[in-house]
């Protein structure tokens, strides 16, 4: 019998202003869960539209396959589909290896 991991991604967001204070960009990112590489990044508004489109650029092998953490924010909800989302509260501590990559 041969044991296959299961994929699992952590989806995170950030955001940065760009010339001024009022041009907020959001920088959504992905990583793998168990070797913490790089997926995908795309940078938007932190709108349904953004998040679809970073949704889309994902291979398709995470969004048919992969359980997708991410924080407990509606706009992920919205387009994640619920067999595939996984919504983590802070306090439960999973989210720090996508925070410790933004801070770096």
């Amino acid at each position: 019998m041969v044991l296959v991991p299961r994929l699992e991604a952590k989806l995170n967001k950030r955001w940065s202003s760009v010339g001024t204070k009022a041009n907020r960009q959001w920088g959504w990112s992905a990583m793998e869960a168990s070797t913490r590489q790089g997926i995908v990044f795309y940078v938007g508004e932190r709108r349904q539209a953004s998040a679809a489109r970073f949704w889309a650029n994902l291979p398709a092998v995470y969004r048919e396959q992969a359980l997708c953490s991410t924080a407990q924010d509606a706009v992920d909800a919205e387009v994640t589909p619920p067999p595939r989302h996984r919504a983590l509260a802070k306090l439960a501590r999973r989210t720090h290896p996508g925070e410790r990559c933004n801070y770096t």
